[in-house]
């Protein structure tokens, strides 16, 4: 291709790139699309610092995972378009030399939490991303920090971020629960979260922890030769606790019912605490199975979201019919905890999911409801399950 050529297309490019850098900065548009400046690291930095910083070498990086820069904010919109005609000139020299692969050399990019933040090079990514690349070479620096930041992330998402950082500031509980183990994506759900840790779990430890089976719970989140500590109410082992029982149950609850059918912008997490909250906000929490409160909240929101109820209830089918037999037995297996209390309890290999699943609704349905009229209020879980064995079960096998 012949210069002439090649300037006058790399000229087209920049008008085009120009026009879009303008038209997301432009202040009619600011009322509907909002803030589409470029992103900069100073904004995150002054949200969380980071506690150091290494070399991390050379790579190839993908070019939809940089989100902004150390400090060109005045120079390029949002996704690298820029906004001044005066840059055309070195743009479009870029642009032709990488077009023709040339330009190689390498650009300097800050890994902060996943996302790419560039100190040099920002036309070499503009003018990749109008090429359509994929890829660039880059050094790396990268800033140590206890988040993970979605390759989305950009600068709506700001408010979410000091959500998160405030929340784990307060509680710690990130310290001891990976945040990739939660699908948030509500800002609200991290002060559901900061009530459930901080709050309802430790009351609910505190009233219950001189059963025998609440401290055989606990041992299974602490070293197979350490002691369990006297004072469960240590914040690592809280946070252990709660993550492992009742969020795994909750959680495995809200897929089996396919929820988030209901709730289309909401995560896995956000269901899960909702329902939580829900169950929570009565004054005496322990008077309610999880199927109770299941009721009333499907019963609230099907009612608020009832366009989206057909949805759910094909979702929650179709979970039902790729679940295995083998999937069946863990959900029972845990949700239960019965090896805990019967170390030998199981099916033979070769039983069923169907088979899983009628033990299932037998003993958190059937039984629950029995054993909660007898008792007065719902049963604890070490109640239920050697209730059950011992006179369900058991009685089935002789």
């Amino acid at each position: 291709m012949n210069i002439v050529n090649l300037r006058a297309m790399g000229t087209t490019a920049f008008q085009e790139s120009l026009k879009k850098g303008k038209r997301l900065l432009a202040w009619y548009a600011r009322p509907f699309i909002g803030d589409r400046s470029l992103l900069t690291l100073h904004e995150l930095t002054t949200i969380a610092a980071p506690s150091g910083e290494a070399y991390a070498g050379e790579s190839d990086i993908p070019l939809n995972r940089i989100t902004g820069s150390e400090n060109r904010k005045k120079d390029f919109a949002e996704g690298f378009h820029p906004i001044h005609s005066w840059m055309q000139e070195r743009w479009i020299n870029v642009w032709s030399r990488m077009s023709e692969g040339g330009l190689e050399e390498p650009i300097n990019v800050f890994d902060y939490g996943g996302i790419y933040f560039i100190r040099d090079g920002h036309h070499r990514v503009s003018a990749g991303l109008s090429l359509g690349r994929e890829f660039i070479r880059a050094r790396i620096t990268r800033l140590t920090i206890p988040y993970s930041l979605n390759c989305c992330f950009s600068r709506s998402d700001l408010n979410f971020f000091k959500k998160l950082v405030t929340f784990n500031e307060k509680t710690k509980f990130l310290d001891y629960v990976h945040q990739a183990n939660f699908d948030i994506r509500r800002n609200r759900t991290w002060e559901t979260l900061e009530n459930e840790v901080r709050k309802w779990s430790p009351s609910w430890v505190k009233r219950h922890r001189n059963f025998i089976w609440v401290k055989e719970d606990f041992k299974r989140f602490i070293p197979e030769d350490t002691e369990l500590p006297e004072d469960l109410e240590q914040q690592d082992l809280l946070d252990r606790f709660w993550y492992n029982t009742t969020y795994q149950y909750i959680l495995d609850f809200v897929k089996r019912r396919s929820l988030h059918y209901l709730f289309p912008r909401w995560g896995d997490t956000d269901v899960a605490l909702e329902l939580i909250r829900i169950w929570n906000r009565y004054d005496d929490p322990d008077q309610f199975t999880l199927e109770d409160v299941y009721g009333i909240f499907i019963k609230h929101y099907r009612k608020k979201h009832f366009l989206l109820v057909p949805f759910q209830i094909v979702g929650e089918w179709i979970h039902s019919i790729r679940r295995t037999a083998n999937d069946e037995r863990k959900r029972f297996l845990i949700n239960s905890n019965i090896q805990t209390f019967y170390p030998e309890f199981d099916l033979p290999t070769n039983s069923s999911k169907k088979c899983w699943r009628k033990i299932y609704r037998e003993l958190f349905e059937d039984h629950a409801t029995l054993l909660k009229k007898k008792l007065g209020r719902p049963p604890f879980l070490i109640e239920l399950v050697t209730d059950w064995h011992d006179n369900v079960y058991q009685q089935r096998q002789t």
